[in-house]
Order: structure tokens, then C-alpha cells, then sequence
């Protein structure tokens, strides 16, 4: 986290700005959701299968279940879906986590990433110990003491 912070430093005398997924300096920002995965996202895979993840592009990926809800059907050059497997995507943004409705980071983050976070009966699964939680709340606190102090 410190060498990160320093690095937004660096890259900024370069004129680049340096982008971390789970916090960012657009504070007046709200997300619904940590990514588009629950949308779904539409990202089709070398061999021809829909996923809403881009981690999640093969079966054998443990949420492969959750995540991958089309394929391409080559007979009737069509791709189909599963639009259960969607429905169950879509109402995953609608679920909180308990301990992220009392984390003030969680109108950025909004509860992480989803593949990362999710237990193997498809619920969410967080904890403030969560490397990747304590990670975006340093790194808010970081943007939001810069933004009132001046960088």
C-alpha cells in the first residue's frame, strides 16, 4: 500500500495517472457494483463461451457454473444463453454484504470483486480482514485526507 501511494507520486510528475480497481480519487463517484459481472458483462472466450469474468474463461474455473452462461453455437451461427444463470447474476448485485454497509468505502469498492469474493455456494463472502478490503479503505482514506489537505 505505501509503495502504491508513492507510486501515484511518480507517476504523476510523469503526468500518468495510476489506477488501482478497488479505490480511486473520484470520490464524488457511486458504484453499484465493484464491476460489470452483474450487468452481465459480455466477453466471449477463445473457445466460444460467454462469461460475465474475464478470470472466469474456462470450466474448470470453480465458478465456471455461476459465471459462464452462453456459448456460440456454431450450427445456427447464434450465440444462446442461459438466461437463468443471468437472472441469478443480476440479483448477485443486489445482495450487500452486512460488513460493507458499515465500511465508508463502500460506495467505491462496493463490495470488491465479485469472483474473488465469493464462497463455493455462489454467496458473497467478505471480511474487513480481506487483504484486498484493508487495501482499498487505506488507499480511500489516502485519496480523501489528500483531497481535504491538497497532495
Amino acid at each position: 500500500m505505501k509503495r502504491f501511494i508513492e507510486s501515484l507520486e511518480i507517476a504523476k510528475s510523469f503526468g500518468i495517472e495510476l489506477i488501482y480497481s478497488g479505490a480511486g480519487p473520484q470520490l464524488t463517484e457511486i458504484h453499484e457494483g465493484f464491476c460489470g459481472v452483474c450487468e452481465p458483462n459480455f466477453v466471449v472466450t477463445p473457445l466460444g463461451f460467454v462469461t460475465a469474468c474475464h478470470e472466469v474463461a474456462e470450466f474448470h474455473h470453480p465458478h465456471a457454473d455461476l459465471f459462464i452462461y452462453g456459448h456460440w453455437d456454431k450450427e445456427s451461427s447464434r450465440f444462446i444463453f442461459d438466461h437463468q444463470k443471468i437472472k441469478s447474476l443480476k440479483k448477485l448485485s443486489t445482495q450487500r454484504n452486512p460488513l460493507c454497509c458499515e465500511c465508508f468505502a463502500q460506495f467505491y469498492c462496493a463490495g470488491e470483486c465479485l469472483v474473488k469474493n465469493i464462497n463455493e455456494k455462489g454467496k458473497k463472502d467478505i471480511s474487513f480482514s480481506d487483504p484486498r478490503c484493508r487495501i482499498n479503505r487505506e488507499l480511500m482514506k489516502h485519496y480523501i485526507f489528500s483531497r481535504l489537505y491538497g497532495d
